[in-house]
């Protein structure tokens, strides 16, 4: 389980959010389709959620509005 993890968190942020959708996805199928509230998956999801939100904040940034140096 943790190869996993690390796997998820050393790829780029667009397919880590990419990757998180994947389960609030079949979350909100099965709410819809089955009508059940699956706990556990949602669970998941926002766990995924919150972690690559910390994880690529910086990166999202960086991207947006570079960081400039302070001796130019």
């Amino acid at each position: 389980m943790s190869e996993i993890v690390s796997w998820w968190m050393e790829r780029p942020w667009w397919l880590r959010w990419l990757i998180t959708i994947v389960p609030l996805g079949v979350a909100l199928a099965l709410l819809v389709a089955l009508e059940r509230f699956y706990f556990w998956i949602w669970g998941v999801a926002l766990a995924m959620f919150v972690v690559n939100f910390f994880l690529s904040w910086g990166e999202i940034l960086d991207k947006l509005m570079p960081r400039r140096r302070r001796d130019e």
